[in-house]
């Protein structure tokens, strides 16, 4: 197999060849490599790629007028090159090598071939590119200064060796601006400037005899200017949204540069994380990226190891959740200080667990003090610190079990000389759970790839229960949990997480047989709390020294304010004097509960609740309902058969109807009668819900009589609403009569004002069709062409500034009898109309 290049694809090619005489001008269309080739201005060999294929062409760019540049490949094949464009003038073909010489300072394109006929192979050959001189360059180098205090900085300009040239200038350009120049440079190193902070500054370095021999230096400018610093110096800032925040700090003394994080939070989610890089620039190396720990930046600390003690910080936020929104907090602070110090050196380990005491202690082996005199063996959950004044063995501790412990070797004369030992946690161990004492706690945030157990257990001859009141777990697919009565993953199972979904734990109860509980997770390398995905886990544990409640519990619908409540039916208090009776949707909690009935709500239509009745006293005795509500459509009426209504409605209220024919024909609401004052109103739907078309909203000038509307969707629906404000009703006796309706399958049953109000002609119609409102003034806004089915077939509206007469085009309509309805403002007017081709 031939060494190749890394990877790539290879797309299709096209060779294209014009012969002569045996010659050829080959033109390739896949370009290699990807990136245009600088040959070098003093006339050295340039290497464009050691793996070309003779099926591609290479690029050359900042090409000097007037030069003369060789090509090579390494077989000695054939090589065409054209100017401008891969595909422009050619400059010259033949064997290699093949010198040209540039009429302009546009880009070269080499094309590799095997021979004039421009056959192709696919095989890596080295290829290069010469700038052809009869002249020796001089050598030249740069540097620049920062007079930041100034705004500026300074080009300094090293000639080490004038080459051949007789005399040497420097041009110069700031910015693009005008050119500038100076003459009669020699060896030694010439000072510009000074220059505004950030100007681009192209210089060309001028051989007096051979242009051939200049030397081009382009894009010189200014490194960025820093905070200059041996501190300590604390900093505070509270990034906001759609930041973009760049910070450089700089040491003033020979001692690297440190950055420690004392406080300040990120975003967990990873969309606004934190960089820091070695140096002062946005491209130097990283020492830092990240969310430190899932946001939370406590103690991330970085050092420099570049030679300017510089240190970029560095981040760009998103458009949300930030510090100055109060998504996230706290703000930052931290410190930047020259290491002025030696660091101690340590190592911990191993974990010396008691089960009995329910703690661990660490060793702590010092193995250098540093330029310190005494040194802190320092912990991260606020334990009493060590203080050592010497190398040695020491032990940190104790801890309580079940939490992890960072330790850190911290200089007590410069704590910014400090070193992280790592963190450490017991080995396994059961948690004691003291039977009548408060309940034990606990809490995880589970990470990628991560493997965990708990295990309790209580002296008493009382089960364990466990209770989690915050927590989600991804899908089983991913992620695991299982509990286990008893002390390890042999014994039976109790629960196990099992959807395919994200589960979310609040409220799950789990209870073990006997004295010990047993709970293992695991996860996937992706999605869990550490990453921000989710909130952490929490829970209780205690002894089940009670007995459980016992209700039942029943939904209560109220269709007419599209709610429902739910009755918990308490028959036994268990062990508790009194209950607690909680939900899951606004987590409103009833206190003091006994027995009997109790209804807690209204929840609305279409969402699903949770109850949970609770022990006041040891609240891991509990029942939990199953998941109750009322779906949107339960309350449907089913109408076919015709059916009057009468409603008296009353202040503040919304009642809600919604009707179906149960069949495949249309349903229609028509009102018989019924008043209505102004700040009052009804709603009609086109459909099951409100989600439906809304057709009309109002009170129809305070008399609702002759309102109808015909269903015109699959469900065959309409929903009607009545909305009422809280000054005057029918119900209080400021509005008469009571709102009256009929609700029946098929057309309208009510004609609501039918012709000669509204006149059509001629009837039957071959096509056009007058109609006439004798009213006039154009009051009609809108019409409506409907079949014996009720459905729409036409619709149109009327122009307001035109007289009561128009016409509708039917000459495309089936024939048969069809109902035409108008509407005004106020009034809804209907006439048959028959169409006869």
């Amino acid at each position: 197999m031939n060494p190749r290049r890394p990877f790539r694809t290879l797309s299709l090619f096209l060779v294209s060849c014009a012969a002569l005489g045996g010659f050829a001008q080959c033109t390739n269309n896949a370009q290699y490599p990807g990136i245009s080739i600088v040959p070098d201005t003093s006339g050295l060999l340039t290497s464009i790629t050691t793996c070309s294929y003779q099926t591609e062409y290479s690029r050359i760019t900042d090409i000097s007028p007037f030069t003369a540049y060789e090509f090579a490949i390494s077989d000695g094949s054939y090589i065409t090159v054209h100017q401008g464009t891969f595909n422009g003038p050619v400059l010259g073909h033949g064997i290699s090598p093949l010198s040209v010489v540039t009429l302009t300072g546009e880009d070269l394109f080499a094309h590799w071939n095997i021979n004039a006929a421009c056959s192709t192979a696919t095989v890596c050959l080295n290829t290069t590119v010469q700038r052809v001189t009869d002249c020796v360059a001089p050598t030249v180098a740069y540097s620049t200064e920062n007079d930041c205090a100034n705004n500026g900085f300074f080009l300094y300009m090293l000639v080490s060796d004038t080459g051949d040239a007789s005399a040497l200038s420097f041009v110069y350009t700031v910015n693009g601006g005008n050119l500038q120049v100076l003459t009669g440079v020699g060896s030694g190193t010439t000072t510009l400037g000074p220059f505004p902070l950030d100007a681009v500054v192209d210089l060309t370095v001028v051989h007096g005899d051979n242009a051939n021999c200049n030397v081009v230096l382009n894009d010189i400018t200014n490194l960025p200017c820093a905070t200059e610093s041996c501190g300590p110096d604390t900093y505070t800032h509270c990034y906001g949204n759609s930041e973009n925040y760049v910070v450089r700090y700089q040491g003033t003394s020979s001692y690297p540069l440190s950055l420690h994080f004392n406080s300040g939070a990120v975003s967990p989610s990873g969309n606004d994380a934190l960089v820091i890089r070695d140096g002062l620039y946005i491209t130097d190396p990283i020492l830092f990226s990240g969310v430190g720990n899932a946001g939370n930046l406590s103690g991330v600390t970085v050092v420099s190891t570049n030679p300017y003690h510089a240190l970029t910080l560095t981040m760009t936020s998103n458009s949300s959740f930030s510090c100055a929104d109060g998504g996230v907090s706290p703000e930052w602070n931290y410190t930047v200080a020259c290491l002025d110090c030696l660091v101690p050196a340590g190592t911990a380990g191993p974990v010396i667990t008691n089960c009995t005491a329910q703690n661990f202690t660490v060793t702590v082996n010092v193995t250098d003090m540093g330029s310190a005199t005494s040194v802190q063996i320092a912990n991260s959950i606020g334990a009493p610190e060590l203080t050592v004044t010497s190398a040695g063995t020491y032990t940190a501790g104790p801890f309580p079990v079940g939490l992890p412990v960072g330790l850190t070797l911290v200089n007590l004369q410069s704590t910014i000389c400090s070193v992280d030992l790592g963190t450490y946690e017991n080995e396994f161990c059961a948690q004691e759970v003291v039977c009548g004492g408060p309940l034990t706690t606990g809490t995880y945030c589970y990470g990628n790839n991560d493997s965990h157990g708990w295990l309790y257990e209580n002296n008493s001859t009382q089960p364990l229960a466990i209770s989690f009141t915050q927590g989600i777990i991804e899908s089983v697919t991913w992620d695991h949990l299982a509990f286990y009565d008893g002390a390890d993953n042999t014994a039976p199972i109790l629960w196990e997480h099992t959807l395919g979904s994200n589960f979310d734990l609040t409220g799950l109860a789990v209870v073990s047989t006997g004295q010990q509980l047993y709970m293992e997770m695991s996860s996937d390398g992706s999605v869990s709390c550490e990453a921000g995905n989710f909130a952490s886990w929490i829970w209780s544990v205690g002894c089940l020294d009670c007995t459980n409640p016992t209700a039942t519990f029943s939904v209560v619908a109220d269709c007419a304010h599209h709610r429902f409540h739910v009755e918990a039916d308490i028959t036994d208090l268990g062990t508790a004097t009194e209950l607690r009776l909680a939900n899951s949707f606004n987590t409103d909690t009833l206190e003091n509960i006994g027995l009997g009935t109790t209804s807690i709500g209204p929840f609305p239509m279409g969402e699903a609740v949770s109850l949970s009745l609770i022990n006041g006293t040891n609240p891991l005795c509990r029942v939990n309902s199953a998941s109750l509500g009322v779906a949107n459509d339960s309350c449907l009426i089913v109408a076919c058969a015709p059916t009057a209504v009468e409603l008296c409605y009353a202040n503040g209220d919304t009642l809600f109807y919604s009707y179906t024919s149960g069949t495949n024909v249309p349903i229609s609401l028509t009102f018989v009668g019924g008043g209505m004052q102004n700040g009052d109103m009804i709603e009609l739907y086109n459909g099951a819900d409100t989600t439906a078309q809304l057709v009309y909203a109002g009170n129809y000038g305070g008399q609702l009589g002759g309102l109808s509307l015909t269903s015109n969707n699959p469900d065959n629906a309409l929903t009607l609403l009545v909305v009422s404000n809280g000054s005057g009703s029918c119900a209080t006796g400021e509005v008469t009569p009571a709102l009256q309706w009929n609700v029946g399958c098929g057309l309208l049953g009510v004609e609501g004002r039918p012709a000669p109000d509204l006149l059509v002609y001629p009837v039957p119609t071959t096509g056009r069709l007058n109609v006439t409102w004798p009213m006039g003034g154009g009051e009609l806004i809108g019409w409506q062409l409907l079949n014996t089915l009720g459905q729409v077939v036409l619709s149109g509206g009327v122009d307001l500034h035109r007289t009561g007469n128009w016409q509708i085009d039917l000459e495309g309509m089936a024939m048969g009898t069809y109902l035409l309805r108008a509407w005004s403002v106020d009034h809804m007017y209907l006439a048959p109309v028959v169409v006869s081709h």
